[in-house]
């Protein structure tokens, strides 16, 4: 007897990750040795699915070969060789939010309280997964230590530019720091406002109608570039200059 359709993952997704991880031709035969079994099953597989039992053996093959291409960008010279920690965890934090179906996890949008409560969620997930992998070894750690140790790491790491409580403004008060180009005067602005040019933009889309004219921008999609380079050109559009 045959499994139902109930005990099996979709053949069509099957089929994309194993094309996305191996290309699109012979990738059954890659998927094979990956997970132990002949070519004719995973020719099967993508007409009918694998089994459910699967997944999680699938998900780890996709997260190692991912790892595998984005360690080659840390190297000297490439683009992520510079990343600060915040960026590191920002990376995280979007597959994370994939997984949640929350786009506004962790943004300034959402209230600071909720922001706490998703924080700590985020912690609490994190110390789950290393515990519950420890745990198939058969060995434990103190969570307490692990995070004092956390902490120590932190503070001896640089810090993101966080912000400060500055003079009162509305958001119209931040467009003459999103447009300007000068590194000096935004150094200005920004010890002026306590916030980056980045979050700056990032407050004009979220809190503003500007996000009318850039709705593919709003809940903190596209890179900061691309967003900041976005709100400018819809500033300009509607007649707004330096």
């Amino acid at each position: 007897m045959t499994d139902s359709t109930d005990n099996r993952l979709p053949a069509e997704a099957f089929s994309y990750l194993g094309r996305s991880l191996f290309g699109e031709k012979g990738w059954q035969a890659k998927m094979a040795r990956e997970l132990e079994v002949d070519e004719p099953t995973v020719n099967q597989w993508a007409v009918d699915g694998p089994p459910a039992n699967l997944a999680g053996r699938l998900s780890h093959i996709a997260g190692y070969h991912r790892g595998q291409i984005q360690a080659p960008l840390t190297m000297p010279g490439m683009p992520d060789a510079c990343l600060k920690p915040w960026e590191r965890a920002a990376r995280l934090l979007e597959e994370y939010e994939g997984l949640t179906q929350d786009p506004t996890m962790i943004y300034s949008s959402r209230k600071e309280e909720d922001n706490r409560d998703m924080i700590v969620r985020v912690f609490a997930d994190m110390l789950h997964y290393c515990m519950h992998k420890m745990s198939e070894n058969r060995s434990f750690i103190d969570i307490a230590a692990v995070l004092k140790k956390a902490i120590e790491l932190y503070n001896s790491e640089p810090h993101s530019a966080m912000p400060v409580k500055t003079e009162e403004r509305a958001p119209k008060d931040l467009i003459p720091y999103v447009l300007c180009k000068d590194p000096a005067i935004i150094a200005e602005f920004e010890k002026r406002f306590g916030i980056t040019q980045d979050q700056a933009a990032d407050e004009l889309i979220e809190a503003t109608d500007l996000a009318l004219d850039m709705p593919q921008y709003v809940g903190h999609k596209g890179t900061s570039m691309a967003r900041l380079e976005a709100l400018r050109r819809a500033l300009h559009a509607g007649g707004v200059e330096e």
